[in-house]
């Protein structure tokens, strides 16, 4: 196959005695004309290289799938009111809507905002007196991002707020103003000094953005700091210097002017605060518990904090907890599934929350002296819901329904455990359609991501049905580098212990060939962004165990990475190969980039977007050009570079529903499905 002609330069660098090349330093840079060229290139031949009618095929399914679909979800309650969020069919973003009663109003459509549906919210917030709407707004993708303050009396923006990324709003209870986590203008800064400084400022309503109050700076200006707040007058803040789950804490109530050092230095552990009674402060603790356990202060007495142990550690890890009614509602992970237990304040067990089995809370909301709780749930072939559980009846109902079409009856899935290549048993989702033979014929797409202590549990994701419709299998592989099992599970997959997690993976795929699931030439493997990583150095390694790979905007040059983007807050996960020569030691062995050798690789589709300011799409670029280089087989290795979007949230529909298509058809092709005879999926 003809490759793009991606030239290679002299660039060597030293590390720590060790030189390594990096002949494709240029495509760093976005603005160089031959970047520009390697891109335009490879996405031409993207499309000489996937069959049309392919890509017509799964876009046509997919399509259909989602075009059923009403859901609802980040629902917050506030008084009698709801705020939440829906999503209709081919809607490119979903719509924000209130609800007072049976009184239903829209109070942002963010789709009104951009002709081509690039403009999405990531978080929002209404005041407490139901007056003021907030909603951070991002375009294309981006994780800067601006806040939009609308009067919902009069249904005008009120004003902008800039330079926000990873914030949410802590209203103040006479609805004067809020506490929100923002940045210097970047625009004014050199590339080292960008993405720092992050400060916590109260903004008060009516007023301009340059007069907000600075309430909190952190020691750093590495750091970030997360505020939290409850019953309107505790405000909590969380510092942290990377993206492990550690954190220093800080209090402040209000009407004081300081802030308490409960956690004044980071010590490992996280200290997470999940609500306020009357006399206590609880918190989530990973402090000489790795699954974590539920602990409480005094609130009189929190400048010589002595933690009381409320709900042990147990053997299963705890996501996230709540105070609720007079209880405390722990979400437990159990073998990648999640259970609600409910505590009392003191710590005696009261009840398990009747969910249903194997699936996934993504969030509760519930607060202290409330009778009700609500959590949002889905599992594999159960849509994203929105329950309401009443402490007084002990009662579930769905509080709001999704509609969809299409019958889930006809799958099945199985969780199985299978050996790593230190004898650790992995766990695994497997989901077919019911009366599959396990005969080593089926094309099979496996997922992982194992890492920053992110648990991969059952989700409901339609794009998938028509894979399973046509007689393939999707399998979710619980790596180690994730939280599926808590603290100890997360670090056996960091720093010099990452080769774990792709010994895991690898693991995943032997059990799926021995098993007769499948065989080499019909095994298809996915991840993005640290699943990205995964994809890359599986493949590398063991590229005669797969028939095709898709490593989407993944962290693949290891040895740089944390020069680009927010890539510094990684470095306790990663390593850093910079400035410290055991780390590059490590890195080294295993670093995507940097283990490309003469080889037969399989078929690879190697996906980024010109706009992540996450992670940064070079990675994706040097990676393809050294692939490219070095395949000495015939099959093809693409790189698709998507405009207007970044690193994967905030995408229109129409966006979604492209990437999935380009994937679904280069897989089927790789893999050698036939696709030409379609097949009807909405239930009559």
């Amino acid at each position: 196959m003809k490759y793009p002609d991606a030239e290679r330069i002299n660039v060597v660098d030293d590390y720590h005695g060790t030189p390594v090349a990096d002949p494709y330093r240029y495509l760093e840079n976005p603005e160089d004309p031959r970047t520009l060229k390697f891109i335009e290139e490879n996405n031409k031949l993207v499309d000489e290289c996937i069959e049309k009618e392919r890509i017509e095929y799964y876009r046509e399914r997919i399509t259909e799938c989602y075009q059923s679909y009403v859901r609802y979800f980040g629902l917050h309650k506030v008084n009698d009111a709801f705020l939440y969020s829906r999503m209709s069919g081919l809607q490119s973003q979903p719509v924000d809507l209130l609800k007072i009663g049976d009184q239903e109003k829209v109070v942002l459509d963010v789709n009104t905002l951009s002709e081509d549906g690039t403009t999405s919210v990531t978080f929002r917030s209404l005041s407490p007196n139901g007056r003021y709407y907030t909603a951070n707004v991002t375009v294309h993708g981006s994780d800067w991002q601006s806040m939009m303050i609308i009067d919902l009396e009069t249904g005008k923006e009120l004003e902008k707020l800039d330079w926000i990324r990873f914030t949410n709003v802590e209203w103040k209870k006479d609805s004067s103003g809020f506490y929100y986590q923002r940045f210097p203008n970047q625009s004014d800064l050199p590339p080292e000094k960008r993405n720092m400084d992050a400060k916590i400022y109260f903004h008060k309503i009516g007023t301009p953005q340059d007069e907000d109050m600075l309430v909190f700076t952190p020691d750093s200006p590495k750091e970030f700091v997360s505020p939290i707040m409850f019953a309107y007058k505790h405000l909590f803040l969380l510092v942290n210097n990377s993206t492990h789950p550690k954190n220093k804490l800080y209090y402040r109530k209000e009407g004081d002017n300081h802030f308490v050092s409960i956690i004044p230095e980071y010590d490992g552990f996280r200290y997470l605060p999940i609500g306020v009674s009357n006399q206590y402060v609880y918190l989530i603790t990973s402090n000489n518990a790795p699954n974590s356990k539920i602990v409480r202060l005094p609130l009189d007495s929190l400048e010589t904090p002595k933690f009381e142990e409320i709900i042990p550690e147990s053997a299963q890890a705890i996501s996230f907890a709540s105070l609720t009614g007079n209880s405390i509602a722990v979400v437990y992970l159990k073998h990648a599934s999640h259970e609600i237990h409910l505590f009392s304040l003191d710590g005696k067990f009261q009840s398990i929350v009747p969910i249903p089995e194997m699936g996934a809370v993504t969030s509760m909301e519930g607060k202290y002296g409330d009778d009700e709780l609500f959590i949002e749930y889905h599992n594999f072939f159960h849509p994203y819901t929105i329950f309401r559980y009443r402490h007084s009846s002990g009662s579930l109902n769905k509080f709001l329904e999704p509609e969809f079409g299409i019958d889930t009856d006809q799958f099945t899935v199985r969780q199985v455990f299978y050996p790593s290549k230190d004898g650790t048993k992995v766990p695994m989702f497997i989901v077919h359609k019911k009366g599959i033979e396990k005969n080593g014929t089926n094309p099979t797409f496996l997922y992982g991501y194992g890492g920053f202590n992110i648990s991969n549990t059952p989700s409901f994701a339609p794009y998938y049905l028509p894979w399973l419709e046509d007689g393939g299998i999707f399998a979710l592989a619980n790596i180690r580098g994730g939280g599926e099992y808590g603290k100890n599970w997360h670090e056996q997959g960091t720093l010099e212990r990452k080769q774990n997690v792709f010994d895991d993976f690898i693991a995943a795929a032997e059990y799926l060939i021995a098993e007769k699931y499948t065989s080499p030439k019909k095994l298809a493997i996915n991840g993005r962004s640290n699943g990205g990583l995964l994809i890359g150095a599986v493949l590398v390694q063991r590229p005669d165990l797969f028939g095709a790979a898709v490593p989407q905007v993944g962290v693949l040059d290891m040895l740089r990475y944390s020069l680009f983007t927010i890539g510094r807050f990684w470095i306790e996960e990663y390593g850093d190969a910079i400035n410290n020569p055991e780390h590059f030691k490590f890195l080294i062995k295993y670093s995507p980039l940097h283990n490309v050798k003469d080889a037969e690789y399989p078929p690879t589709l190697i996906t980024a977007a010109e706009g992540d300011n996450r992670v940064d799409p070079a990675h994706s670029l040097k990676f393809a050009a050294t692939l490219q280089y070095h395949q000495k087989g015939e099959s093809p290795i693409l790189l698709r570079i998507e405009r207007k979007a970044g690193h994967g949230f905030g995408k229109p529909m129409t966006k979604v529903i492209e990437d999935l298509s380009y994937k679904f058809a280069f897989i089927s092709q790789a893999l050698d499905i036939s696709v030409h005879t379609p097949k009807p999926t909405v239930s009559s």
